[in-house]
């Protein structure tokens, strides 16, 4: 990079970066492979936890119910809390089923190597056949964030999880 920040021609050449070409090789598809794959991982794991402490927390509900319930001669203040565990264990199994459907729907999001390979195939020819705006909106979807440390001078691309099953549904929009 030059003293403005930007990218210098020389890092260009040696990143392997051309002019008006952008091009994935095994190594970058497997890259995406692995993004993909860690993003549903790390998506899957952090909804689990979710799950557990959910569920720990029904379980604690449900058996003060029954103690409640088991008490010969409860008062108001004993009624009231009755309700309110009752309240709070039906938010709970509903946010349970949220999480259930999220969890699904996340892990049927994943990638399939088949289709990140068919998406990449001939991307060079598809990059030099659409518009600047088209190439714009194209990096849009698919580049989720991109990093650059200059101690190493590397460059990290981090892709949207969804950034080709969107392209796939809005080739059209995208690639004018």
């Amino acid at each position: 990079m030059d003293e403005r920040g930007w990218l210098n021609k020389s890092w260009i050449t040696k990143s392997g970066i051309k002019r008006g070409g952008c091009s994935f090789d095994k190594t970058s598809l497997q890259e995406v492979l692995r993004q993909s794959r860690k993003t549903v991982d790390n998506g899957i794991k952090e909804l689990r936890q979710q799950q557990k402490q959910y569920e720990k927390q029904l379980a604690r509900d449900c058996a003060e119910i029954k103690r409640i319930a088991a008490m010969p001669n409860p008062n108001d203040p004993t009624l009231a809390r009755l309700a309110e565990l009752n309240d709070r264990t039906e938010t709970s199994e509903l946010e349970l089923q949220q999480l259930r459907i999220r969890m699904t729907e996340l892990a049927s999001s994943e990638l399939a190597d088949a289709e990140i390979r068919a998406a990449f195939s001939d991307f060079d020819t598809l990059w030099k056949s659409v518009s600047q705006r088209g190439q714009g909106k194209l990096m849009e979807v698919l580049v989720e964030r991109v990093e650059y440390d200059p101690h190493d001078v590397a460059m990290s691309v981090s892709f949207h999880r969804s950034g080709i099953k969107t392209l796939a549904a809005k080739a059209d929009e995208v690639l004018v």
